[in-house]
């Protein structure tokens, strides 16, 4: 059990309930700096990827119905546009691969998912360095 508490009744798909509490186990209590750099690199990852779809709308507009149009995401070549990105990402911002899926999870619950996390991460080493822990 975290120090979040998610209402059960806001996400209703158990195997969703689930991706948001392995996500959460991960994250909470990240120190606030790496918690930062992590936010930063899930932003960029989800900027490169709104961008990678961008193009592949603009590449393959001649060749879309507008009554019958696919989305950039349900294409083959997304996934591995996605896992290559990932692994870019995680390299220069120094996190995982697994923390940013995890932050992608946690950043699906709305604009204020990740500012939530850290807040609460921020309240948690308040509370921790009150109680006299430290991280070297």
């Amino acid at each position: 059990m975290t120090y979040f508490y998610i209402n059960p009744l806001y996400i209703n798909d158990p195997d969703e309930q689930a991706a948001l509490d392995r996500a959460l186990a991960v994250l909470a209590g990240l120190p606030l700096g790496y918690l930062d750099t992590l936010i930063a690199a899930h932003d960029t990852y989800a900027a490169t990827m709104d961008q990678w779809c961008d193009d592949w709308r603009d590449e393959n507009a001649d060749r879309l119905d507008a009554f019958d149009t696919p989305e950039p995401e349900d294409q083959p070549e997304y996934q591995v546009a996605c896992e290559a990105e990932r692994r870019n990402v995680a390299d220069e911002f120094h996190v995982t691969v697994e923390q940013l899926k995890h932050a992608a999870v946690i950043a699906e619950l709305g604009s204020g998912g990740l500012a939530e996390l850290r807040e609460r991460n921020e309240l948690f080493w308040s509370i921790a360095e009150a109680a006299g822990m430290t991280i070297d």
